[in-house]
């Protein structure tokens, strides 16, 4: 059953969709009256001061209008494309395109308007009709247009990114996360759209949370965000075990500094297995989030080498960059574990799980 019906409306939107209902009574050819547009607080370009209406009595000589109406560089030259070229099907889809990047709702709709009079059932049209009526808050007239654009194009990305967004906006997280692994297969491996997916399974279903971020990770690579929301999911399923053997194989090889090579077991590990961690990760990150996950699984003694070997790792790093902002704060967690792993036991049981990002990590 959909839901999303009686949600709250700012007062702003509701002017605009009052305009767009005149507009769309109005007829797609009829011009924009100059009272109407003029009295609306949405419109960012005054249609009735715009070339661009599919009449010409609704433009007014060029010589009267505003210097470009304040509009951005881009939606100039697209307004210049689209009156040079007013059967160019593709300039009034980019114009309509800006307009509606530009909250222009009531322009958008014109410029649409006459592009599907040009060319009509164009799958970019449709889909930004559905966009603008997502921005109006019409979400069951968008998710119908939605389904039928999907229908007749099931491998436009762009479609199923935007029926998830809706759903997402709607709270109907299962649906918004297969929409995002559709938008995934035909678009191509994402780890930030990855990520969200695998947030949005997390709520009703950590294990298939899990499964998608290994799906995710396997086509598009290590990605430190990927590897650290699944080191919080298996936290929340209590397997700490599973959470570290996750951690080592995403373990990065040392890197060699103006400092020299490490020596001492607390610069580098006694085993492991083969470095696979992507570039961006330090090794100062790697062993401070280890460091964690041994405190959160009740191991002090071996949390705190791994601490140990973080602050070794900062310590051979170029002085200027062991003062940066991100390595100072790196620094004092791995001396805040340190006290941790020293601390009566049940202070070990309130030491909050390693997930913090590192720096290095983004999806």
């Amino acid at each position: 059953m959909r839901r999303g019906r009686g949600l709250a409306v700012s007062p702003a939107r509701l002017r605009a969709v009052a305009l767009v209902s005149c507009l769309l009574s109005s007829g797609a050819a009829s011009p924009v009256a100059a009272s109407t547009v003029a009295a609306s607080p949405v419109a960012a370009a005054p249609l009735a001061a715009s070339p661009l209406a599919p009449s010409p009595r609704a433009a007014p000589p060029a010589a009267t209008r505003p210097a470009h109406d304040g509009l951005p560089a881009r939606l100039v030259r697209a307004e210049e494309r689209a009156t040079e070229a007013p059967g160019d099907v593709a300039a009034w889809i980019d114009l309509a395109e800006l307009r509606l990047d530009l909250d222009d709702w009531a322009g958008t709709l014109t410029a649409l308007d006459h592009a599907e009079t040009l060319q009509a059932g164009r799958a970019d049209a449709a889909l930004l009709r559905a966009r603008l009526h997502v921005a109006l808050g019409w979400h069951d007239t968008a998710e119908d247009q939605l389904d039928t654009l999907l229908g007749r194009a099931p491998d436009l990305a762009a479609a199923w990114l935007l029926r998830a967004d809706l759903f997402e906006e709607l709270g109907r997280s299962w649906e918004a996360a297969d929409d995002l692994a559709r938008a995934l297969a035909h678009g191509g491996p994402s780890a930030e759209l990855s990520l969200r997916r695998a947030r949005l399974l997390a709520e009703p279903d950590a294990e298939a949370a899990l499964a998608a971020l290994d799906e995710a990770l396997a086509a598009a690579g290590p990605s430190p965000a990927l590897v650290r929301e699944a080191l919080v999911l298996e936290q929340r399923l209590g397997r700490h075990d599973a959470a570290l053997a996750r951690h080592a194989a995403a373990r990065p090889a040392p890197v060699a500094s103006a400092a020299g090579p490490a020596a001492g077991p607390a610069a580098e590990p006694a085993a492991g297995p083969a470095p696979v961690g992507p570039p961006a990760a330090r090794l100062e990150s790697w062993w401070v989030t280890q460091g964690d996950l041994l405190l959160a699984a009740g191991r002090p003694r071996e949390g705190a080498d791994a601490y140990r070997a973080c602050l070794a790792a900062w310590e051979r790093l170029p002085a200027r960059r062991r003062q940066s902002a991100a390595l100072l704060t790196l620094r004092q967690r791995a001396r805040d574990g340190l006290a941790a792993c020293a601390a009566p036991p049940p202070a070990q049981a309130s030491h909050p799980p390693c997930v913090a990002p590192t720096p290095g990590d983004s999806p």
